[in-house]
């Protein structure tokens, strides 16, 4: 086994699965400020 190659599949692991978060808080972030845009529509009406 060889410890550069380790590391390299881990940090291409953590790199893939950090995209990944970063995709669903960006759509968590979209329906909040949807849902935030939506209760701001009816409060004002």
């Amino acid at each position: 086994m060889v410890p550069g190659k380790r590391l390299e599949e881990v940090i291409v692991y953590m790199y893939r699965s950090r995209t990944a978060i970063a995709v669903l808080l960006h759509k968590l972030e979209y329906k909040v400020i949807g849902t935030q845009f939506i209760v701001d529509l009816v409060i004002l009406r």
